[in-house]
């Protein structure tokens, strides 16, 4: 699982979560859960996703997050 902290964008937005949800379903990711208050998303993949994949679709959703090299070391 990855949990990645949102520091830019709008998360609460419909057209931005429609972008995530399709920019993670092109990596192979068909599950996340979000958290609203915290503005955090997690990941649930069996996938070995790279950071640079992760933050490339994050960006490409119009969102900046900055913890996913921290978070991606606490992988289980």
């Amino acid at each position: 699982m990855h949990n990645i902290k949102i520091f830019s964008g709008n998360i609460n937005s419909p057209e931005v979560l429609e972008s995530l949800k399709n920019n993670l379903d092109s990596l192979g990711v068909r599950a996340f859960s979000i958290d609203f208050e915290c503005q955090a998303v997690s990941i649930i993949s069996h996938l070995d996703l790279s950071n640079d994949e992760i933050e490339c679709v994050f960006r490409k959703s119009g969102l900046n997050c900055d913890c996913i090299k921290k978070c991606n070391k606490v992988k289980d």
